[in-house]
């Protein structure tokens, strides 16, 4: 992961999170874990570079009868999570999924926000995620839109930040046997407005889904059995 993200204070990268965005965040997420739990029983969630924890708290308490495991690589972000938030149903662990390493079939749901686009080793990360999660089951990944003007600005402009490649990840997404169920966009308003008003927040919903408007890319992914 790069290297920012490692020497980042915990309180300033949740109060860089913090606000709208995160909260249209966890109703998405809210949504298809609700989706994917009618279709099928969710016993255990994972969010995969969870960071300082915020929005896994957050649905712990939505979700109270499922187990939720928040993973990182950064070490102070897992101490500042496990130091903030104790519900019965979650827990927090340190994690390299770039690594080599034995998973097992484990969770019934996984997500991950912008978080691949800061890996170097993105398909053996992909090979670990595919171990992790039980066969039929699906993968949540929300991602910067390269298509976005502003939002593929921003990240060339952010000292060591990466660009998410939509086309070459889709691919390593199915090298890995993941089936793309859907694929959408999402968000119009930056991070940095954390309060917007109520028209502003009516046209962010008319317009995201936009290919060059929506600031974030959304996939559904399925794990295929090999």
């Amino acid at each position: 992961m790069r290297v920012y993200l490692r020497k980042q204070e915990p309180d300033i990268y949740t109060r860089l999170r913090a606000g709208h965005m995160q909260q249209r965040r966890i109703e998405l997420l809210k949504e298809e874990i609700t989706k994917a739990n009618k279709e099928k029983s969710i016993g255990a969630v994972a969010d995969l570079g969870c960071g300082t924890g915020k929005v896994i708290y957050d649905l712990s308490n939505i979700f109270p009868f499922i187990r939720f495991c928040g993973y990182d690589m950064n070490e102070r972000f897992i101490r500042c999570a496990q130091g903030n938030f104790n519900n019965r149903n979650l827990e927090f662990t340190c994690l390299n999924l770039e690594s080599e390493m034995q998973m097992e079939e484990e969770y019934d749901f996984v997500y991950s926000i912008d978080f691949l686009h800061h890996l170097r080793i993105l398909d053996r990360a992909i090979q670990n995620i595919h171990k992790m999660l039980k066969n039929g089951r699906c993968w949540l990944v929300i991602e910067p839109n390269i298509f976005n003007i502003y939002m593929a600005l921003a990240q060339l402009l952010m000292k060591d930040e990466r660009l998410f490649w939509q086309r070459c990840s889709e691919e390593l997404f199915l090298d890995g046997k993941f089936q793309i169920k859907n694929k959408t966009f999402f968000l119009l308003i930056p991070s940095y407005i954390k309060n917007p008003p109520d028209v502003i927040r009516k046209l962010e919903r008319r317009f995201e889904k936009n290919f060059f408007l929506g600031g974030s890319v959304v996939y559904v992914l399925q794990k295929c059995a090999i």
